[in-house]
C-alpha cells in the first residue's frame, strides 16, 4: 500500500515569523508499505501490541517519521492510508532489520 507521512508543525516566513497555525503537512508521499489490519488472530500471535492499536504498518526505516516521544515533535507523527488518517504510536526498530513496524491507532485530531 502506499501511505502518506504527516508531521504537525508550523510554517515560518523568510524572518522565522510563525505564519497561521500549526497544521499537519506532508513529509513524505506515495511510500511503499506493508500494512495489516489488527484483529484478534494478529493480537494472539504478537502480545506487544497495544490495545488502541488499529494498524500495523513495515516501511523502510530510510523514511522520515520520528518515534512519538521525541522531542522535537509538537505532536506524534500521522500516516495516511486510504486517506484516513492514524496516529503514529510505536516504532519497532529491533524485529525487522532494515525496517519500522509502526503501530498506529486511529487519529482523533
Amino acid at each position: 500500500m502506499f501511505v502518506k507521512i504527516q508531521r504537525y508543525s508550523q510554517k515560518y516566513d523568510g524572518n522565522y515569523n510563525p505564519i497561521g497555525d500549526p497544521d499537519f503537512l506532508d513529509i513524505e508521499t506515495e511510500v511503499h508499505s506493508f500494512v495489516r489490519y489488527v484483529n484478534g488472530q494478529l493480537r494472539q500471535e504478537d502480545p506487544g501490541l497495544l490495545p488502541t492499536t488499529t494498524h500495523v504498518v513495515r516501511l523502510q526505516n530510510a523514511v522520515d517519521v520520528r518515534r512519538p516521544d521525541d522531542p522535537q515533535l509538537l505532536r506524534p507523527d500521522r500516516i495516511v492510508l486510504n486517506g484516513r488518517p492514524y496516529q503514529v504510536d510505536v516504532i519497532d526498530d529491533i524485529q525487522f532489520p532494515g525496517l519500522y513496524q509502526i503501530q498506529l491507532s486511529e487519529d482523533m485530531r
